[in-house]
């Protein structure tokens, strides 16, 4: 019976020298033992993750196709069989290649033992061409943009949140927040129901990314980006049919049962999206046309991987300074007052009384006057009592928070008379 495919499990190769790995070498080694398997060059001096090799040595990354039970699959007659473990597959590549093998959660070494010496020595031969206090040349990153729809009353908490000033602006429906450094992020800030979907554009350590969170909680979510095709230790002419989905799989990993494309279209609100559609725009070229297909195909607006391009300001935008609770809640008292015209009309008789008091702030003296009145009245009672029972300390508690609501009333009001310049 053939075994079931729990998972593909990415790894690297990792040279104990300045040599760079054959990537046809390592395929034909997995080739040699059956295991279903694809390898991918990986460009420069660093793996994946910022891994590489001791001596500046190019990795070389791979992913095995495994079962449950952490066993490589092997290609038999009858589909999929179990074979090795990761662990000792891992160890057999570290020996055979005289290198170090990061596969899964294993961790194989088969470097030669160092004859000794000085570990200062060493440490510097970790890291050749780069000078005694120089620092590592890394890629330029641009600011992250991100498209939701949050509300305007809390760009300031995400000014805050990032450390920084940023650009936002209303989009066709949706927010789009333009952070004005590179340095800063929003990594650790959370976004709620009301904000999603939420978008993140952002380079990565391959290229550029488009994280999308379909629920509350923090980006990244499903991460969106190009990845390279690689190269199956069998075609998927080469195997019975219960493997070819396992190939197709290997060789794409756009595929792959746990992609982060396939874990978005499993998503409520992106279930509609064409799997093979989004597919191609990710296999499209990195280039500056790439996370605008992407946003188009998710229904966003575009203009946000212009920006995200071009590095302009974001058109017709507000420049947002990082600001505390109270100014966020000045900022949404203001927001309902100026839009309390457009809601006389609801159907929610609580929003048309909102609306026409925010409309007609003096008359709403008619309602915090007898409310003052009234909550110290109670309160008045419940101090003044000498034997209080639970239900006047109750009455006392209520008419204290009609009091306060009846100031902070007093307040909108005479904020929203000297906007409006009465």
């Amino acid at each position: 019976m053939a075994a079931p495919h729990a998972l593909d499990l990415s790894g690297v190769l990792i040279p104990a020298d300045d040599r760079a790995l054959d990537p046809e070498a390592v395929r034909v080694f997995l080739r040699r033992h059956s295991v279903l398997g694809s390898v991918v060059p990986r460009g420069g001096d660093d793996g994946p993750d910022g891994i590489a090799g001791e001596a500046g040595g190019v990795p070389v990354g791979l992913t095995v196709a495994a079962d449950a039970k952490q066993r490589v699959l092997l290609n038999a007659p009858e589909g999929p069989a179990p074979g090795m473990s990761v662990g000792e597959l891992a160890g057999l590549m570290a020996r055979e290649f005289s290198g170090a093998v990061v596969l899964g959660d294993e961790y194989e070494s088969g470097r030669p033992e160092p004859d000794g010496g000085d570990d200062e020595e060493g440490a510097e031969g970790a890291n050749p061409g780069v000078e005694d206090g120089e620092a590592p040349v890394v890629g330029l990153r641009r600011p992250d943009v991100f498209v939701t729809s949050l509300r305007p009353e809390y760009w300031g908490a995400v000014a805050k949140e990032a450390g920084s000033a940023i650009r936002a602006a209303e989009v066709d429906g949706r927010t789009i927040i333009q952070l004005t450094s590179a340095t800063a992020g929003l990594e650790y800030y959370a976004w709620f129901k009301k904000d999603l979907p939420v978008m993140g554009l952002s380079d990565g350590p391959g290229g550029r990314c488009l994280g999308v969170l379909c629920r509350w909680g923090l980006l990244p979510g499903h991460v969106l980006s190009r990845m390279p095709a690689e190269s199956p230790s069998f075609g998927v002419e080469e195997v019975p049919a219960g493997s070819r989905d396992i190939v197709e799989g290997l060789m794409d990993p756009h595929r792959r049962a746990d992609s982060a494309l396939r874990g978005l279209l499993a998503e409520p609100m992106f279930r509609h999206l064409d799997f093979d559609a989004m597919r191609g725009a990710l296999r499209q070229p990195d280039d500056e046309r790439y996370l605008g297909r992407l946003l188009e195909l998710l229904g966003q607006p575009t203009v946000a991987a212009e920006i995200f391009e071009s590095g302009a300001p974001l058109p017709e935008s507000e420049l947002v300074e990082p600001a505390g609770a109270w100014k966020d809640l000045m900022r949404s008292m203001d927001r309902h007052v100026d839009e309390a015209p457009a809601r006389t009309g609801s159907e929610n008789p609580f929003t048309r009384w909102a609306a026409a008091w925010y409309g007609q702030p003096r008359k709403a003296f008619f309602t915090i006057v007898p409310e003052a009145l009234a909550g110290a009245a109670g309160v008045a009672w419940a101090l003044a009592a000498e034997d209080r029972p639970g239900w006047l300390t109750a009455v006392g508690v209520v008419g204290a928070l009609l009091v306060l609501d009846a100031v902070l009333d007093t307040a909108i009001v005479v904020r929203t008379l000297r906007r409006r310049g009465a």
